[in-house]
């Protein structure tokens, strides 16, 4: 068998994202038992580091062994009783997404929709809470299916009138713009590694509030989900120490140094440093001709979408970019299919260098797939 050589591509997609060379070497550093100290030292430290990203004092948080799939789930299997009512906010992919797990566990699942790029008032969450009165609220900080971010207080604030809990899909997010979870009144957020953290995929990001923790504390009701049960969790990753399952050590190391590269950089700088990249993006877009699909004051400041061009075949444009200039980008699906591209600006690639780089690919692949002359 020949040895391994996957092509170099530049991810400009929505994610996985371009990893940082040091995150790679992590990687290959001396594998440990996952009882070993030294990997409940990494353990710790990447428990630190992602309070600092989260915006959170929040004394429980951890890491899943899973991809960003695995925290929405360890979301729902924890927070959501079957029986319980569970109000969902869905304006794209991902809220369908939990929807559809809270109806797997069994709960009563409300839907509150809009159109996908659009997100929700806080008087259209009021109206939607009174009305239902939930156990549990949901909803998708930074929509990837749409490049949409939705203000968190807009949901949190009326919920915790009403007594609900709330649970943040922040899978986009995390490391690349604030969340502020305990600012924003989250009680239960998780994410993952591949996006903004620009990490290899396998981990998700997980915190709780106290307030939730203390719900956590009082359920009676077994757990259907043995994996993903965080008192279980909880009693591996904490004092006790207790065996649960054997966790991907080396996504850990990997974690742990894409956490040091950001702490290294400064969360606000990074969160700055994606904010000016996404302005110039949007500049580009507009001086091209092209328009974003996310209305201003909405958009997800590093993963863009841009509607396609009348005319042009977004499927084509995505291949020439890959096949000519190893620049890997998404397209829209569901009600968005063929009509966006969806647009990663994010880590090691959000530089004005990264910037020049894809605009130049960029407008050259719609020439190809047939959009008139560009403005640049």
């Amino acid at each position: 068998m020949s040895s391994l050589s996957p092509p170099r591509r530049f991810l400009f997609g929505p994610g996985p994202t371009q990893i940082e060379p040091r995150v790679y070497e992590a990687m290959a550093k001396p594998m440990v038992g996952y009882l070993d100290p030294f990997f409940f030292q990494v353990n710790e430290e990447v428990r630190l580091g992602l309070q600092q990203v989260f915006g959170t004092k929040n004394d429980f948080t951890l890491a899943i062994s899973g991809t960003g799939s695995s925290g929405m789930e360890t979301a729902v299997t924890n927070f959501v009783d079957p029986g319980g009512k569970l109000l969902v906010f869905s304006a794209g992919y991902f809220a369908e997404r939990i929807a559809e797990m809270g109806r797997r566990h069994g709960a009563v699942v409300i839907r509150c929709e809009k159109p996908w790029g659009e997100t929700f008032t806080e008087a259209e969450a009021r109206e939607a809470l009174e009305r239902e009165r939930p156990q549990v609220a949901a909803f998708v900080h930074a929509e990837t299916s749409t490049g949409a971010l939705q203000n968190p207080l807009a949901i949190t604030k009326p919920a915790h009138e009403l007594g609900a809990l709330v649970i943040a899909d922040c899978v986009t997010s995390l490391g690349a713009a604030p969340i502020r979870v305990d600012e924003s009144g989250i009680d239960m957020a998780f994410s993952c590694t591949q996006k903004g953290l620009s990490c290899p995929p396998g981990l998700s990001p997980f915190t709780v509030s106290p307030r939730a923790e203390e719900h956590l504390k009082a359920r009676k009701m077994a757990n259907s989900v043995w994996y993903f049960d965080l008192k279980l969790l909880s009693e591996y990753y904490g004092a006790q120490r207790r065996y649960h399952h054997t966790a991907p050590v080396s996504n850990f190391y990997a974690l742990r140094e894409g956490l040091a590269a950001i702490l290294d950089e400064g969360v606000e700088r990074r969160f700055e440093r994606h904010a000016r990249c996404h302005a110039e993006f949007v500049r580009r877009i507009e001086a091209m001709g092209l328009s974003m699909h996310v209305a201003p004051g909405h958009r997800v400041p590093h993963l863009n979408t841009v509607r396609v061009p009348e005319g042009v075949d977004d499927a084509l444009v995505r291949r020439t970019l890959l096949a000519e200039h190893d620049i890997e980008i998404a397209g829209g699906f569901g009600p968005l299919a063929g009509k966006i591209f969806r647009i990663g600006v994010m880590g090691p690639l959000a530089t004005t260098e990264g910037l020049d780089q894809f605009f130049g690919a960029f407008e050259r692949c719609l020439a190809v797939a047939g959009a008139p002359a560009v403005r640049m």
